[in-house]
């Protein structure tokens, strides 16, 4: 004896089948059927409601709409249940499975209006939904997304150009890296003129106008900032690098210029290179950072307790107010430095300050803070900085020393200039007072680079080799530039 069950569902027109092949009751099965042959899939196909939420199949029962969470669930059954068929239906698939879905349940899933009225065919948000579901399941999968190869068309004069490339829910799949890069400056809300700079296709460095450069590293695109015909790289308002085809290697200089020249990110486009350091190159330094810093500077007296109240109140308002305007003080990163004369500092020791507290978030004094590479100590006598300047020069030299004898004398100058002299020259305006010991240390550095450079012994007189050089040793060069700086502002260029 062979016992038939119904299964019960509350769906209409829901197939079922006893498991005896000759018995009557049974109909067509739930589950999506082999197509006849000759037939696509999406012609025939059959949703097995089975898998169907029980609250999707009550709203279809009694023809209501269902909420957004429950047509979204219904969306990615009946999507998984298409990919079985095929990995990525185009859109003409979807259009088919689902116009049969809204015909049979028109009330459920149809685009109805207020009055009662169809919409088109009534299937679009549908198609929209179950169309951007396959995408999103192959987000991964760049060979599937690919229908087809762009073939080569000819215009008007001949000239070979692209056909129009395959596109999805979202736009052109053509993503460049100049696309990425306007959408981040877009999501910061930073404008693109901070950045990159449009030309005319022809433009070649001599037509450029240096007024128009800004002083920060630029790109500079000749032509539609979608379709560039060249690219070029502009630093402190001079045209350095290009034309260049390639836009990827233009990023990659522009970015690394940053670098080479130990330059600080622009403040008006400097969230979208900290979001490129750390996130696509994967540069995460513990502490600082080549975007904006901001120094509180407030004066008290030495009697006065530590941390004055005026500081730990204007640090507040200043959390606050970037807050509101949907920014961060990062207090991991905030450093604060107590700066005065050397007795006041051995008197400030007696009695310890406490730490300044921003948002529950303790910040002591440190014994020196290091701001655009120059470390500053307390009493700013520049030692720790002298001496860490001395340790890095010293390991170069010696590093270029092993190879000196396989470099000619202007590849070993290059090495010397890149590694050591660029560190004794940078931001040694700062130096100017010190005492004769600490500067020494820095002669010494000159010194023996000089003497690697133009391969002499230490017994050779120095004076004629920094001549021959047209170097000024180093107290003399912190004095030039501290003319030179104080020339250039009262009599500014015209």
């Amino acid at each position: 004896m062979v016992w038939h069950t119904k299964l019960h569902s509350n769906a209409p027109n829901y197939h079922y089948q006893c498991g005896v092949p000759d018995c009557s009751q049974s109909t067509a099965p739930s589950t999506s059927s082999p197509s006849q042959l000759g037939m696509p899939w999406y012609v025939d196909f059959r949703l097995n409601w089975d898998q169907v939420s029980s609250a999707i199949r009550l709203r279809v029962e009694k023809e209501e709409r269902p909420l957004q969470d429950q047509r979204k669930a219904f969306v990615v059954v009946l999507v998984d249940q298409m990919m079985q068929h095929d990995r990525n239906p185009s859109r003409a698939m979807c259009h088919s499975v689902v116009r049969n879905v809204v015909r049979s349940h028109s009330n459920t899933f149809g685009d109805i209006g207020k009055h009662g009225d169809t919409a088109g065919d009534g299937c679009h948000s549908l198609l929209q939904q179950v169309k951007t579901r396959v995408e999103y399941k192959n987000r991964n999968n760049t060979l599937a997304q690919r229908r087809r190869e762009g073939r080569p068309r000819t215009g008007m004069a001949g000239e070979a150009r692209l056909a129009r490339g395959p596109v999805d829910q979202y736009g052109c799949m053509r993503w460049g890296p100049a696309c990425i890069l306007l959408l981040l400056m877009s999501y910061f809300k930073e404008r693109k003129e901070n950045l990159m700079l449009e030309v005319d296709p022809c433009a070649t460095a001599v037509d450029l106008n240096t007024a128009e450069l800004p002083s920060t590293p630029c790109l500079i695109i000749q032509g539609d900032m979608m379709k560039p015909s060249g690219w070029l790289i502009s630093i402190e308002g001079h045209v350095v690098m290009g034309p260049h085809p390639l836009f990827l290697h233009r990023v990659a200089a522009f970015f690394s210029s940053y670098y080479v020249f130990n330059l600080e990110y622009p403040a008006a486009g400097s969230s979208t290179l900290d979001f490129i350091q750390r996130c696509f190159l994967g540069i995460n330094p513990e502490r600082g950072s080549k975007g904006s810093q901001y120094w509180l500077y407030i004066a008290s007296k030495p009697t006065t307790a530590l941390p004055p109240t005026s500081r730990t109140t204007c640090l507040e308002d200043i959390r606050s107010w970037m807050s509101r305007n949907f920014l961060k003080l990062n207090c991991s990163k905030t450093e604060a430095l107590l700066i005065g004369s050397k007795s006041t500092l051995t008197k400030s020791k007696n009695t310890p300050a406490q730490n300044i507290i921003i948002d529950g978030f303790p910040i002591p004094f440190s014994a020196q803070v290091k701001s655009l590479v120059v470390i500053l100590d307390g009493s700013l006598s520049f030692a720790p900085h002298i001496k860490n300047i001395t340790r890095t020069a010293f390991f170069h030299l010696r590093n270029i020393f092993r190879l000196h004898s396989s470099l000619s004398q202007p590849s070993t100058g290059i090495l010397v200039h890149s590694f050591v002299t660029s560190r004794i020259d940078y931001c040694n305006a700062l130096l100017t007072g010190l005492p004769t010991k600490l500067l020494n240390r820095l002669q010494i550095i000159q010194n023996s680079a000089a003497r690697i450079i133009t391969r002499t012994n230490s017994s050779d007189r120095l004076n004629p080799i920094l001549i021959q050089l047209h170097w000024l040793p180093v107290r003399y060069l912190i004095d030039y530039k501290n003319i030179l700086l104080t020339y250039t502002v009262k009599f500014p260029k015209t």
